[in-house]
């Protein structure tokens, strides 16, 4: 197998958001229903107009914003950038002969994402790349590069090793892979400083018992944080603000089959593999391994590990973001529902819940989209249910399910097995997580 290397510029951005971009209508309270996305400045029109009443007062969280005095109609604003992140209601009440006649109210979310982006890099922070395999093989890849480019702190910036499949172009995340520092195999992924760096690549683990040839080997720097990810409870993990395969938190983003890693997209009315090396997907028993398996076989066969969750290759979150993305556990999942407050909700017109922490976490939020499942050929469900897989097998119908969490919007639940049979070949969402429940 010989390697050559492949130079690839890193660039990692989160901002501060405030809805969509461009969204300059104003919030109207006798056409609006629900909780709205802020911009990070909200221009709210007010009018008597709506039950004939004198005067108009006009509130976020208490605060009077327009009080009950002339003009009677007319705009007001407010900056949401100064707001803190969460919930914050608006009250438009109108008088009439000095008494309050009508008190509407209705609901901003405000977001952040965090955590803040890392310093500036250069293009080619990476260079120097070389990966020579080991004689006799044995599986294992020296990987050697310098890091240059870094600017300032790295602020969390980790190694990411991909293989480039030479028959196909398609690139193969690298997940057993480590950083040899003083002799000894480091699972700490994270870029320091600038200088000289060694990695262990252990290939047959990612790529079976295969042989290429001009293999390309693609090592880059990036930001296991970059998607955002908030803690909704005490010593709980931190939550993706997005599925994968998305670019905002309302978009659906990718489908898996639980144990999939490559992900499918809807495009024009079919299935198509993220990484673009098939179309016409179909979501059935006979395209996914996992299906009909025991837990004793899923382990044999390495889809799973001793501990019962899938395997770091065979965990779609790992294999997609890198770093210490994964998909949640079973346990996560059902904390998820029962530690949070669910709130049914439309952002940017997509149904779903926003899904906020309680007490110090109060303002801390996700929102989860109802982006429905992929069966067979089709899609179903979306904009009315949603269904998100853990890593955890079931241990009742041990050859058929996982467990998932559902929702709709008069019910959100975590089951292995409901009515509507949820096997382990449907394509559903993933939403990943970082760190572990204490």
């Amino acid at each position: 197998m010989r390697m050559t290397k492949t130079i690839l510029a890193m660039a990692a951005t989160v901002a501060i958001a405030f809805g969509s971009a461009g969204d300059t209508a104003p919030f109207l309270l006798d056409t609006f229903g629900g909780t709205r996305v802020a911009r990070e400045v909200e221009t709210i029109t007010f009018s008597t107009v709506w039950d004939d009443s004198e005067r108009v007062c006009v509130a976020v969280d208490g605060v009077t914003l327009k009080g009950a005095t002339a003009p009677a109609s007319g705009e007001v604003v407010w900056n949401a950038a100064n707001a803190g992140a969460g919930s914050h209601t608006l009250t438009h009440t109108t008088y009439t002969n000095g008494v309050a006649s009508k008190v509407e109210t209705a609901t901003f979310e405000v977001e952040k994402n965090n955590p803040e982006p890392p310093d500036p890099v250069t293009s080619d922070p990476v260079t120097d790349v070389v990966a020579k395999q080991r004689y006799p093989w044995n599986g294992l890849v020296d990987i050697t590069c310098k890091v240059t480019g870094i600017s300032g702190t790295t602020k969390g910036l980790e190694f990411s090793v991909e293989a480039v499949m030479p028959d196909t172009g398609n690139a193969r995340r690298a997940s057993h892979f480590w950083v040899v520092k003083d002799g000894t195999n480091s699972t700490d992924l994270a870029v320091h400083a600038n200088g000289n760096y060694r990695l262990l690549w252990d290939a047959r683990a990612d790529l079976g018992q295969m042989r290429h040839t001009n293999m390309v080997v693609c090592v880059t720097l990036h930001n296991p944080a970059a998607h955002g990810n908030v803690q909704l409870w005490a010593g709980g993990p931190y939550w993706a603000t997005t599925n994968i395969g998305a670019e905002k938190p309302e978009d659906y983003g990718y489908y898996f089959w639980w144990g999939d890693t490559v992900g499918y997209r809807r495009e024009n009315g079919a299935w198509v593999a993220s990484d673009g090396s098939s179309s016409g997907f179909s979501f059935n028993s006979s395209n996914a391994p996992t299906y009909g398996k025991s837990i004793g076989t899923l382990k044999s066969e390495g889809w799973i590990t001793a501990d019962g969750v899938l395997a770091p290759e065979h965990d779609a979150a790992h294999v997609q973001w890198g770093g210490s993305w994964r998909m949640p556990t079973k346990q996560e999942l059902v904390d998820l529902n029962s530690n949070c407050h669910w709130i049914w909700a439309t952002k940017n017109g997509v149904r779903g819940y926003v899904v906020r922490g309680r007490g110090g976490y109060a303002t801390a939020s996700i929102f989860l989209p109802c982006a429905g499942h992929g069966y067979g050929t089709s899609l179903n469900g979306a904009g009315s249910d949603g269904n998100y897989w853990s890593s955890v097998p079931d241990s009742v119908h041990l050859h058929y399910i996982a467990w998932y969490l559902y929702f709709g919007s008069s019910y959100h639940d975590t089951d292995y097995y409901d009515d509507r049979d949820y096997f382990r070949y449907y394509g559903q969402s993933v939403r990943p997580v970082q760190g572990f429940t204490e």
